[in-house]
C-alpha cells in the first residue's frame, strides 16, 4: 500500500501512470492512494485515463483498476484517486492500423460546485455540432465531489474495427460552457480528418507498455508529436525495444514497436 500526496493541483494522473507499469510486474497486488490535481491542464485528466488509457492497458494484459473519490481542479487540487494494480496476466502486443468506420460517440460533461446547467450547456453544444457527424452520439452529465470549482467535457469516438480516440477540454473562470465543448469537438473533428487509430496523446503513452511486451505492435496515430519522439528516444536508452516511426512531426504516422519482455518476465 502506497500513498502519494501532491499539496498543489499538480497532476496525480502523471504519478499514477509512472507507478502503474512497474507495479504491474510486482509479485502481488498493490494499492495506491493519490491526492492532487485530477482535472488540470497539460496532463491527461482522470476521465481520459479511465475511458481512454485504462481500457486499452487492460486489453493488453495489465490489470489496473481506479476510482475517483474527489475531483481536484486548479488551483486548489485536493482530488483523490484510489488505484488497485494486480500482477499482469497474458500480456499481448497491439495492432490497429485500420480503424474502420465511425460507429458512435460517447461523452461525459461534468461540473463540481457549479450549476448543473453548465454541464447541460456543454453537452448540448457538443451534441449540436456532432449530430451531423454521427447520429449515435450520447453525452452523460456528472456532478463531481470536489473542494473546488471546475468543469470538463470528454468525447470518445468508437470505430467498427477498433481504434482509441478521446478528447477533453476544461473550463476556466470567464470561459463560456459552449467554448469548452467547442474545444473538445474541434479536436475530435481534426482526428476524424486523419487515418489515425489512436489519438496523439495516447500514442506517446503507449510506447513504454508496448516496449516491454514481447512481439511486434503497430498502430496509426493522428499526429506524430514532440512527446512521441522524445519518449521513443528515452526508451531507446534503457530498453532493447526497436521503435520505428513512418511520418513527419505534426502529421499522421505509423508507429511500429518490436517489444522485448523484461528479464523478470521470462
Amino acid at each position: 500500500k502506497y500513498r502519494f500526496d501532491i499539496p498543489t493541483a499538480g497532476a496525480l494522473t502523471l504519478v499514477l501512470q509512472t507507478l502503474a507499469l512497474p507495479l504491474s510486474f510486482a509479485e502481488g497486488t498493490s494499492w495506491l492512494k493519490l491526492s492532487g490535481g485530477t482535472h488540470v491542464r497539460w496532463s491527461p485528466i482522470y476521465h481520459y485515463l479511465k475511458d481512454g488509457w485504462l481500457p486499452l492497458l487492460n486489453k493488453l494484459g495489465f490489470r489496473i483498476e481506479m476510482s475517483l473519490q474527489k475531483a481536484g481542479f486548479f488551483p486548489g487540487g485536493g482530488g483523490e484517486v484510489i488505484v488497485k494494480v494486480l500482477p499482469h496476466q497474458g500480456l499481448k502486443s497491439y495492432r490497429c492500423i485500420d480503424r474502420g468506420k465511425l460507429a458512435s460517440i460517447r461523452g461525459l460533461s461534468g461540473v463540481a460546485n457549479l450549476a448543473d446547467e453548465i454541464a447541460t450547456r456543454q453537452k448540448h453544444q457538443a451534441l449540436k455540432r456532432l449530430y451531423g457527424v454521427c447520429r449515435d452520439s450520447k453525452i452523460q452529465t456528472l456532478h463531481l465531489t470536489s473542494h473546488g470549482k471546475g468543469t470538463f467535457i470528454l468525447l470518445k469516438a468508437n470505430f467498427t474495427a477498433g481504434g482509441n480516440a478521446c478528447f477533453t477540454a476544461l473550463g476556466a473562470p470567464g470561459k463560456p460552457a459552449e467554448k469548452v465543448a467547442d474545444e473538445a469537438v474541434q479536436e475530435l473533428l481534426r482526428f476524424l480528418e486523419t487515418d489515425g487509430c489512436v489519438d496523439r496523446f495516447l500514442a506517446d503513452q503507449l510506447l513504454l507498455p508496448l516496449s516491454v511486451i514481447e512481439g511486434r505492435s503497430a498502430f496509426r496515430t493522428s499526429a506524430v508529436t514532440g512527446h512521441l519522439l522524445t519518449n521513443a528516444q528515452v526508451i531507446r536508452q534503457f530498453l532493447p525495444a526497436r521503435i520505428k516511426m513512418d511520418g513527419q512531426e505534426g502529421a499522421p504516422g505509423l508507429i511500429e514497436i518490436q517489444g522485448h519482455a523484461l528479464p523478470a518476465m521470462r
